[in-house]
């Protein structure tokens, strides 16, 4: 995991979430963390899924897994407990 990363305060606001990390929410949030480093944004969870599932697998790539380990938002609870933003949504066309 990146140097500036404190599993600390991730793990404290996971318990603030009702959640024990475990390894496998680990797995996914150090994935997050490299992609960040590496490309210097945040995927949209469409295309952090579909990293994921290039990486890790079709198991481990898919919407029912990341919710299944961060049930709330899964781009929103990564991102908060690595201190990154969330990734900007598409705006709508204003009519």
């Amino acid at each position: 995991m990146p140097t500036d990363f404190d599993l600390d305060l991730a793990i404290k606001l996971a318990k603030a979430d009702g959640l024990d990390l475990t390894i496998d929410h680990l797995e996914i949030l150090n994935f997050l963390l490299v992609y960040h480093e590496k490309w210097g944004i945040v995927p949209t969870f469409k295309v952090f899924v579909l990293e994921i599932k290039r990486a890790l697998g079709q198991d481990k790539g898919c919407t029912r897994y990341m919710y299944s380990l961060f049930p709330e938002n899964p781009m929103r609870q990564l991102c908060r407990y690595a201190n990154l933003p969330e990734p900007d949504r598409p705006s709508t066309p204003k009519s």
